[in-house]
Order: structure tokens, then sequence, then C-alpha cells
């Protein structure tokens, strides 16, 4: 039987959730009950379009395997309004950085798509995205981990998801956002779309791999002709150095396949919206209440930032990756500068917002 993934999220909230989520986010039941489709369903489609590519579904995984899914127990209470503040904050920060990394340059026409389709505004379509993101998530990493999905499981998985994506989102968008192929293909047929990306992704890997095959047994060919040309005419004493240096010629004379570059393209919009979103908190500071309601967004960005495998980039973008970063990195230190003349400002924020700065700045040529 399919795994409707809409279904299960709506099961974390019981009876009556939808009532009380329409009374904290200020709207009708029956619009937010629409948006609560058309949301989940968005960012559904902004999943399945990353994993329509070997890169995106390899990515996803990654990121799927080191997401908690204990966050689902925590999903029903953040929906009825009877968490704390902290809780509410926490939970939101988390859910925004999240689709701002997901639907990236989407975001704004997803929110707009929302609230011209159900009616509520952008503020509460905002909202509600940013409370389903991890909710969706964890639903799927509880797929993944309970069902001990390998890649193609996962792409299998959500794949399936297209009939009910395509039930929620009118056609125009489908196209607006570049899933309309995805959407507009049996469930099957996705699946199968889906299978080839895996296989993709798999013979990728398998090529990155297939140089250590190939060198290991050349190493030991080496070592041995080095090993009997040593017997023959040097010294014993010798021995060992030259056995050294014929693997190590026989490893120069080995190229290896150059692996896939990671694009940066898919990062900067939701990195650069990130820093900019947080410059705008730092900006609006006033008093230590003020700074201590930024520390979750800050802390957010910091584990964001973590999270992705920048010290795996080749020269080339690193050095397009520290373009990037240095003009955000300062428009954050004029914040700062502002915000620390504060009284009792400092002191809340300088923790934090020290330990992102380290992680940023190693990215940085000066």
């Amino acid at each position: 039987m399919a795994i409707d993934i809409l279904d299960m999220a709506k099961g974390l909230l019981g009876s009556g959730a939808m009532g009380q989520l329409a009374g904290l986010l200020g709207e009708g039941e029956k619009e937010t009950s629409q948006a609560f489709d058309v949301a989940s369903s968005s960012i559904l489609a902004g999943l399945m379009k990353k994993a329509s590519s070997p890169k995106g579904a390899e990515d996803l995984m990654h990121n799927l395997r080191q997401f908690d899914p204990s966050v689902l127990e925590n999903a029903g209470s953040i929906f009825t309004g009877q968490s704390d503040a902290e809780q509410q904050s926490n939970w939101a920060s988390m859910g925004w950085d999240l689709i701002s990394k997901l639907l990236g340059d989407n975001l704004t026409s997803i929110l707009e798509m929302i609230s011209k389709v159900t009616g509520i505004g952008q503020g509460s379509s905002k909202s509600l995205l940013s409370m389903l993101a991890p909710m969706i998530l964890g639903v799927i990493t509880k797929q993944v981990k309970s069902g001990n999905l390998d890649l193609a499981g996962l792409v299998d998985l959500l794949m399936g998801q297209s009939k009910q994506v395509a039930k929620a989102i009118p056609a125009d968008y489908q196209r607006q956002f570049g899933i309309a192929d995805l959407l507009s293909e049996s469930v099957e047929s996705a699946r199968e779309s889906g299978r080839q990306v895996t296989r993709a992704a798999q013979e990728t890997a398998s090529a990155g791999a297939s140089w250590i095959k190939t060198l290991v047994p050349l190493l030991i060919i080496a070592g041995l002709a080095a090993v009997a040309w040593s017997l023959f005419s040097k010294p014993a004493e010798d021995l060992a150095a030259t056995t050294t240096e014929a693997v190590e010629d026989a490893a120069r004379s080995m190229s290896k396949p150059e692996l896939p570059e990671i694009s940066l393209d898919a990062i900067s919009e939701p990195l650069t919206s990130s820093f900019s979103k947080l410059q705008e908190t730092l900006a609006g500071i006033t008093d230590e209440a003020s700074a201590r309601a930024a520390v979750p967004q800050i802390e957010g960005l910091e584990k964001s930032f973590a999270n992705y495998a920048f010290d795996q980039l080749p020269e080339g973008q690193l050095s397009q990756l520290s373009a990037l970063l240095a003009p955000l990195l300062e428009n954050i230190r004029t914040s700062l500068e502002s915000a620390y003349k504060i009284p009792g400002v400092q002191a809340i924020l300088e923790p934090v917002v020290d330990s992102l700065m380290q992680k940023v700045t190693q990215y940085v040529r000066s």
C-alpha cells in the first residue's frame, strides 16, 4: 500500500487540531485546512524536485540521516498552541531555515500562491510553512529510518506523492515552480523516473570509488615488484625505502576521475536570505528582551551553516563562496556594532554570535 505522507502528517495532530490551528493563525478553519494541504504539498513538491537529480537525491538522503524525527513528539502541541513561547520560537526558526533552503528562489511565489489559492494572509502562509517543514521532514525521516530505506527507497517514497501533490497545487503554479513534468506523470512513471535518478547517483558513486578498486591491485603488484627488484639488486637496508617509493610512484601514475562539483547556485539564495533576515533582526534589537529573542535565530543559522559540506568544495568554488559570504558577514558586523551599544545586549548575543562567526569566517579570504 502506498504511503501518504500528507495523511500521516495530519494524523499526528489529532481531531480538532485544525480548528485550534486556525485560531492560532487567526484564519477561518476551512481556509486553514485547505492551506495545510497546499503548504504541505508545496514542501513535498520541493523535495520531489530536489530528488529528481542524482546530486539532489544524495544531498537529501544525507540531510535526512542527520535529522532527528523525535521532533514529531512536539508537533501536536506546536500546532494547537499548547507549547510554550520558547518551543514555538525554536520550532519556527528551525522550520523557516529548512523551508528557505528547500524552496529557495520559489519561496516568495509559493507564499503568494498559498494566500491566493486559500484566502489566508501571507503572514499566515509563512507561519504555516515554517510550522509544517519540521513535521513533513520528520515524517519522511521516520519512514527512511524505520524502513531502513536506501536512496532508491527514498526516491520511490517521494515520487509516490505525485498524485496528492498534483491535486493541491494548481497547474499554472506547477509550471511556474518547474514541477509540472514530475506531477503530470502517473505515480508509477514518476517512480520509474526516480529509479533512473537513483541508478545515476549510484553509478556516479561507483565511478568515484572505481579508481580505488583499480589502484589497490596495482599498488600490490608495484610493491611486490619493488621487493623482488630489491632482493636481487639492492642492500637489504634499502628495501623499505624502495618499496615505499614504488608504491608512491604507482599511486601518482593513476589519475582519479573528477568528482562532480557542488553547485553554489542552489544554496546562494537561501544563504543570502538567512543572513539578511538575521541582519534585520539584529538591526531591530532595542533591549535585552529582543536580544534574547534573536538567539534561537542565530543558533539556527549556525546549525544550518554547519550542515553545508563547504570543506568538500574545490578550490575554484571556495573562492566563489568567499565572495558570497564576505559582504554578508560585513553587514552582520555592522548591525552588531549598533546592537552592542545597547546596555546588556552584548553579553546575551556575543557567545552565540562568536560561534557563528567562527564557522563563517574560515571560508572568507582576505
